[in-house]
């Protein structure tokens, strides 16, 4: 729905991916709503910052904010299950 250029896409796909792992993990949708809102909200700081600007032209540098911030909320996920045991059958 975004009409972002192919680097854009490019982090479009990684961030499903990574919605993806978290579905999987928690078998529901939960977890990734929740880190779509925090991706969403995330972003419209760092534009309110001056960090990011809003359009369709993705950057390598905006690619590579994408990623990092990804691997940062799955990250927490992984590191909360492993303390709290939130993703075993009952």
């Amino acid at each position: 729905m975004h009409p972002y250029n192919i680097i854009g896409m490019i982090s479009i796909f990684i961030t499903g991916l990574f919605f993806g792992i978290m579905t999987h993990m928690s078998n529901g949708l939960e977890l990734s709503s929740a880190a779509h809102i925090a991706n969403n909200i995330t972003s419209f700081m760092l534009i309110g910052f001056g960090f990011e600007t809003l359009g369709s032209e993705i950057t390598i540098p905006g690619l590579i904010v994408s990623i990092v911030l990804d691997v940062v909320y799955l990250s927490i996920i992984v590191i909360l299950n492993r303390k709290y045991n939130w993703f075993t059958e009952v």
